[in-house]
């Protein structure tokens, strides 16, 4: 054999070794000879192939996506489908985690507890609370936002549709129709005479009744045509002349006087608080002495706001002549004011410091009302409602004055409402109110009944205030005990 053959052999052997041996590694099929770039393109396709495992996916919906078969040393295998995403529990976050082409749909509250939790209790006030229209919500996915509070229903203004709006548990109160009517009144619009408005019945306006005419009467001496003949006072015999507006701060006593002149003897004087702030009108010990039948009386004013106050006089022949003037009361220092929903003694407390228990010497409440320390309480309810007052015409700088409401007896889920008030103001710097309280007849003090721990109030050298919530809840038995 030609030398150079047998030379060339040897290399020949190594060669087709070396292809068997790439035939096992790469996976060719059918023992086929293949350079390694062909078997690496081979596997490469098997790779893009997808794949699903579960029945109930659905590939490119949603999140859903299919897998790819897995290529293992170049092999396809077709029991191994990875990165495949399945249908998972709906949530709330605006992506078709079901894969049912919908998002957000059809979500549970076991998968998440986001939804179908009670909400809109910042909307409807507890004591309007299924009243009327009003209802509280439940939250619901809207647009992948969990707090939409759907099916609430708030209270709105009254209209005529026979529908209770505002959820006080009256229908159509108060509402007229802005149609002006002079039913039988031909001195409508001369003198003090008015036309009336429509009223709205049965969730419709009425137009056979004619509301709030006012018709010619007995003119008075007031510097108006009560007559309506386009002359004032023409007939009368008795005038009066009120004294000026007045600005007071609340437990000062002011004079009030009437001036009357009368040609007939004054057979009665009669005076009246028209209008004023919540709790004023007809809070006891308002007059001195009480009833007011002279022209001149003393006034006091226990809650901060604006009084309207008419002196009436009548002489012999039933002439009447009436007055009205103002009277301002502004706060100076520290006030504090507490009114509540319900029936029950419920009780208002200021304590000095904070190293002494309540219902003690630096406590101001209903055993201790003027303190030494200068605060005073103006009354102690014990019937219900309010208002209870707590004034203090010159704070200490730097001192901690507390706040502090007590649920003294027979008192069951009452609304507490207190309101702060500092320095020269008829305006309260913060309205707080309490969750509903609890207090057991007969108990009291130093008992289990609730204790609401209110604010801080804190004065500096300037006379400005800085008020601390600290809304705390406790018995009054602990407060009894300690700060």
């Amino acid at each position: 054999m030609d030398a150079k053959k047998l030379a060339v052999m040897p290399q020949a052997r190594s060669i087709a070794l070396l292809s068997a041996a790439l035939v096992f590694l790469t996976g060719c099929p059918n023992d086929r000879l293949q350079n390694v770039d062909e078997c690496a393109m081979e596997a490469r396709a098997s790779e893009s192939e997808s794949c699903t495992t579960s029945p109930d996916n659905h590939p490119d919906v949603g999140q859903c996506k299919a897998g790819q078969y897995a290529c293992i040393d170049g092999v396809k295998d077709r029991s191994a489908c990875v990165d495949e995403v399945g249908p998972s529990a709906e949530v709330c976050d605006g992506v078709d985690n079901d894969c049912d082409g919908t998002d957000d749909d059809n979500i549970k509250t076991e998968d998440d507890p986001r939804i179908g939790v009670v909400c809109g209790r910042d909307k409807v006030p507890p004591s309007k609370v299924n009243v009327g229209p009003c209802k509280l919500g439940k939250t619901a996915c809207v647009d992948g936002n969990p707090d939409f509070c759907a099916g609430l229903v708030e209270p709105k203004d009254e209209v005529c549709d026979g529908i209770d709006n505002d959820c006080n548990g009256q229908v159509d109160e108060g509402i007229m129709l802005f149609e002006l009517c002079s039913d039988g009144n031909p001195k409508a619009g001369v003198g003090q005479c008015r036309p009336g408005t429509r009223q709205c019945t049965n969730g419709s306006m009425n137009a056979g009744v004619c509301e709030n005419q006012v018709f010619p009467s007995l003119e008075l001496c007031n510097s108006k045509d009560d007559d309506c003949d386009g002359i004032a006072d023409n007939t009368c015999q008795v005038s009066i002349s009120c004294s000026s507006n007045v600005t007071t701060v609340p437990g000062v006593p002011v004079t009030l006087h009437g001036n009357i002149t009368s040609t007939e003897p004054i057979t009665s004087i009669v005076w009246t608080v028209v209008s004023g702030p919540d709790g004023g009108v007809g809070t006891p010990n308002q007059w001195t002495p009480s009833p007011p039948t002279s022209d001149t009386e003393v006034f006091i004013a226990d809650i901060i706001g604006d009084y309207v106050i008419e002196e009436t006089a009548t002489d012999a022949n039933n002439i009447k002549a009436t007055c009205q003037m103002h009277v301002k009361v502004i706060n100076t220092g520290l006030h504090a004011q507490l009114d509540w929903s319900s029936l029950g003694d419920v009780d208002l407390h200021l304590l000095k410091g904070t190293q002494t228990s309540w219902f003690s010497s630096n406590d101001t409440y209903y055993s201790n009302k003027s303190t030494s320390w200068g605060a005073l309480l103006d009354h102690d309810d014990i019937d219900g409602y309010g208002p209870e007052n707590i004034r203090l015409a010159v704070p200490v700088a730097g001192e901690i004055y507390t706040i502090g409401v007590h649920a003294y007896t027979n008192v069951a889920a009452s609304i507490a409402t207190v309101r702060v008030y500092c320095g020269m103001s008829t305006m309260p710097k913060v309205i707080y109110t309490s969750r509903p309280l609890y207090g057991v007849n007969g108990v009291g003090a130093c008992s289990q009944n609730e204790f609401w721990k209110v604010a801080t109030v804190v004065f500096d050298a300037n006379g400005a205030c800085t008020v601390t919530y600290l809304n705390q809840y406790s018995t009054s038995a602990e407060r009894c005990a300690t700060f």
